[in-house]
């Protein structure tokens, strides 16, 4: 019994200490599983403040996209986050990506594309923004794992084969200037628009009329401005110095929203200086809203797990845990006494076993003696035999009667006198059979 409750409790604190580190990992690590300005982080850099409050409004349906933006969706009433999007990023947008964003646009979508600030002011690099640039760098490498990821997948579905990575380059001449097959798409450029720098401005942040009103004392830290190409129909929404930070345009159906900072849309905003209006204003008219994470490298590649608890196989898993657990705590204490072990039965093979049974098959028991008697007769002494067959007469049965036989045979050593040369003389009898019992 104790040590039946000794393993019960090893598993016990194995339990608790697995719980236990989970939820401290989970608290340290968090931050650094997602880039900044994932919906799925909960702390300043995150934006998961906004995406939780806009999911608690009954008449909304918020969701994130773990799916590269190639296979987006194009049905109208929908508004698209793109949160924390990289300035250079704009410029090299996948072909296959900016198609079906610009698919969703004229079908209706609301696309909201917030930048990452970038401040030129010269400042002395400190242990957070060091960190924050560590991000950003891990960011777009998990975005271009991610776009290749897609374009291999894409590859396979259409039956080409993928590049070999450890397949020598072709330098001939011809294909040197080859164009690629997909090129890069800048989607400013298509969209009308360019971002640009604002070097020497002041902090007056001024709004259109019937436009979002930011608070007197937000912080709008980035430097760049939206320089709407001619000949296009830009509204400007925030201005400073004269110059939109934020503004909108009508694409087809949908709206293309463009701002040039995502602190407003961050947990560190939402806690300290929330700008309500302006975000109602980000949010728009359509009831669906969608955070797409694909944009930041974060995609979905399910695996077991995630399989599992799509297809409800969890509580299988859960299960099977429980039987294992069971059978190893059954192993480890019995709680009947063990069976006693059943007796087997040996084959015992000897020389003489043979002659055995050749003699139980071919004289009875009590013809046994009588035969091997006369068979000694031939070479027995007349002394020896009378002896003999005294014994015999009275005893009738077979063992008792050999004994006996026996025991009259046995003669005993009688001393002789001792002759010349120191010798002495001895008469031994001749070896007798072992008597043997019943």
């Amino acid at each position: 019994m104790s040590s039946r409750r000794s393993i019960l409790a090893l598993f016990a604190l194995a339990a608790l200490l697995v719980i236990g580190l989970g939820h401290v990992f989970q608290r340290r690590v968090a931050r650094d599983l997602y880039p900044v300005y994932s919906s799925f982080r909960a702390d300043p850099l995150g934006t998961r403040a906004l995406h939780d409050a806009l999911a608690a409004v009954p008449e909304l349906s918020v969701e994130r996209s773990l799916v590269p933006l190639a296979q987006l969706s194009t049905r109208p009433g929908v508004t698209l986050f793109l949160l924390g999007v990289q300035r250079f990023d704009l410029t090299d947008v996948p072909e296959a990506d900016f198609t079906a964003l610009d698919g969703a646009l004229r079908a209706g979508a609301r696309v909201v594309v917030c930048l990452q600030g970038v401040n030129l002011a010269p400042t002395t690099e400190t242990e957070k923004d060091a960190a924050a640039r560590d991000e950003v760098k891990k960011a777009r490498q998990a975005r271009d794992e991610a776009r290749k990821l897609a374009a291999k997948k894409a590859d396979e579905k259409t039956g080409e084969e993928p590049a070999d990575p450890q397949a020598k380059p072709d330098t001939t001449p011809a294909k040197k200037n080859a164009k690629p097959k997909h090129p890069p798409v800048d989607a400013p450029a298509h969209w009308g628009f360019s971002i640009a720098e604002q070097r020497d401005h002041d902090d007056v942040l001024t709004s259109r009329p019937g436009a979002p009103v930011l608070p007197a004392e937000f912080t709008w830290s980035s430097d760049l401005v939206v320089q709407p190409a001619k000949g296009t129909l830009w509204r400007p929404v925030l201005e400073r110095g004269g110059q939109p930070i934020a503004a909108e345009r009508t694409i087809g159906l949908g709206t293309l929203v463009v701002v040039t900072d995502s602190y407003a849309v961050s947990n560190e905003a939402l806690q300290r200086q929330r700008a309500t209006d302006f975000l109602s204003w980000l949010v728009g008219p359509h009831p669906r809203i969608v955070f797409d994470e694909s944009h930041l490298g974060v995609v979905d590649n399910p695996g077991i797990a995630a399989l599992a608890r799509r297809y409800g196989l969890m509580p299988a898993f859960a299960l099977s845990g429980l039987l294992a657990l069971l059978f190893i705590w059954r192993r480890a204490a019995a709680f009947v006494p063990p069976p006693p072990a059943s007796p087997t039965t040996t084959l015992d093979y000897r020389p003489t076993s043979s002659l055995t049974a050749l003699l139980r098959r071919a004289l009875p028991a009590a013809q046994l003696l009588p035969t091997c008697l006369a068979e000694w007769r031939r070479t027995a002494r007349v002394g020896d035999l009378a002896r003999v067959e005294a014994a015999l007469a009275a005893h009738r049965d077979p063992v008792s009667g050999y004994n006996a036989a026996v025991a009259a045979l046995r003669r005993r050593t009688t001393p002789t006198p001792i002759e010349e040369g120191g010798m002495q003389k001895s008469e031994t009898s001749a070896p007798t059979p072992p008597i043997i019992g019943h």
